[in-house]
């Protein structure tokens, strides 16, 4: 790695870094992807409560929600503006007094988690960053900044992981190992400005996927096979719903399996590969066994679908699904393309979106795709990683067809009857980074078939430009909010 190439992935890290602090302190608590059950259940694993059920939120969290929350994210603007008092409960004097402040208390203790008993290790890392910020001190308002922030560093090692993989898999040129970190400097998925167990699984997800591809392509020692193992099995306890990076795990043994049997070496490489295997199996089946212990439910998750009213759908039926009808799937294809881009906050009730953008990032990653496959197709040098990336992005979201197909999902919301897809692009993070690199990779094979591949760089400074302006113009009446960090200072 040349060292001017270090020191500019090192600077996107900072501004990558510096863009989610001004992002994260603009919104106030709690955004619409269920950023409540989340802070609930940092607050738990901080006081070393560890649920066995599905629980009624904590005392903690019902205490400070009346104070601190808004409804911003889930009232009608008019209704907003006619219902809410002009300034925050915070601000007024024995506000914990009032009978409207009670009232709102006893509501929340009376409400379900329905996060509660999903996988532990990003409420550990969140509870510990939050010990760490009581100790500091840090109370109030502040405090739920305080945990917010640590997206931050999260998300810095998320641009440095991605340079890592993108330097592995094209080593020949700087064109994905700095383009595709500069895009995560403004790429404008939404779920790393709030408390969500998937912005930790985006960088273990991520990191897991570079410990593979190392792991494929060199000859690595015993200690590499163990931490290759301890990462996959992060991810899964991190959130179950990361199955995908399973699919992948068991891929590159096989093809490792393969090559080694092939070259005569089987026996030298199977004690890394065993190692491997149990580095991941034992942490990953010790939660599961405690959950069949515990809960009766070796996922954690039946509790969570009984709650949400989902059935598991019959054989017969799975196929009647729209989504094998031409419209169905472009309709799963573009509201998961356009997740991924944007993710899912809304604001007054109305997604923070912008029509013109969402087509945008619809068409160009379509059309991008579609032209990293024909390269792949015909240059050898660069199939590989293609292959690899479109193996990643493949299997997640086929995750998501397949959860979309199995089940009945009655009267609720999202998924529903009408639109029984899953389309949350938050879901699948893990291939973030193979998506932004055959994106990249589809990019410059047009710019080169156009014969203007000097401009690649040029074209890359204009989508960029245009996801920062757009989220700026759609976050605009977020930053005014009275309930965010930013009025907290003025204040």
């Amino acid at each position: 790695m040349k060292l001017n190439e270090t020191r500019l992935v090192i600077l996107l890290c900072i501004l990558a870094g510096i863009r989610v602090l001004i992002f994260t302190a603009a919104f106030p608590f709690f955004n619409n992807v269920d950023e409540g059950a989340h802070f609930d259940m940092i607050c738990r694993y901080a006081a070393g409560d560890i649920p066995n059920r599905l629980e009624h939120y904590s005392e903690e969290i019902a205490a400070l929600t009346p104070l601190y929350a808004t409804r911003e994210y889930y009232t009608d603007w008019f209704d907003f503006i006619r219902s809410e008092p002009a300034m925050p409960f915070w601000t007024f004097p024995n506000v914990t007094a009032s009978e409207l402040y009670k009232e709102a208390k006893a509501i929340m203790l009376g409400m379900t988690n329905h996060d509660s008993t999903q996988a532990p290790l990003y409420y550990l890392m969140a509870g510990g960053w939050y010990d760490v910020g009581k100790l500091a001190g840090i109370r109030g308002l502040m405090l739920f900044y305080w945990v917010r922030f640590l997206n931050i560093p999260i998300y810095m090692a998320l641009v440095w992981v991605t340079h890592l993989i993108a330097r592995k898999l094209s080593p020949a040129s700087n064109w994905l190992s700095l383009g595709v970190p500069a895009m995560l400097v403004v790429f404008p998925q939404d779920v790393f400005y709030g408390l969500n167990s998937d912005v930790l699984a985006a960088l273990l997800g991520t990191w897991s996927l570079y410990m593979l591809i190392v792991y494929l392509l060199e000859n690595r020692g015993m200690g590499f096979c163990l931490l290759t193992g301890l990462s996959v099995a992060a991810v899964l306890l991190t959130k179950i719903t990361y199955l995908p990076v399973l699919a992948i795990f068991a891929g590159v043994l096989v093809v490792k399996m393969a090559r080694s049997r092939r070259k005569g070496e089987f026996g030298k490489y199977a004690p890394g590969m065993i190692a491997m295997v149990m580095a991941a199996a034992i942490p990953v089946g010790a939660w599961l066994l405690r959950n069949q212990l515990v809960l009766g439910d070796i996922t954690g998750c039946h509790t969570k679908i009984v709650r949400l009213g989902w059935t598991v759908k019959p054989l017969a039926e799975v196929f009647h699904h729209p989504i094998f009808t031409p419209g169905g799937a472009v309709h799963f294809w573009s509201e998961v393309t356009i997740s991924l881009w944007r993710g899912e906050l809304v604001w007054h009730t109305v997604r923070i979106a912008t029509p013109i953008a969402d087509v945008f990032y619809l068409l160009s990653s379509s059309a991008f795709l579609v032209a990293a496959a024909v390269l792949a197709w015909k240059r050898k040098d660069s199939r590989f990683a293609s292959v690899m990336n479109f193996l990643v992005l493949g299997i997640s979201v086929a995750f998501l067809a397949g959860l979309s197909l199995i089940y009945d999902f009655h009267n609720c919301r999202y998924p529903s009857r009408d639109l029984p897809y899953f389309t949350s692009g938050r879901l699948i993070l893990g291939a973030l980074v193979p998506f932004l690199m055959l994106y990249l990779t589809g990019l410059g094979a047009i710019m080169d078939w156009l014969r203007v591949g000097r401009l690649r760089w040029v074209a890359l400074g204009l989508i960029l430009t245009i996801a920062l302006v757009s989220e700026i113009l759609i976050t605009r009446t977020v930053f005014a909010s009275n309930y965010n960090l930013y009025y907290l200072l003025r204040h």
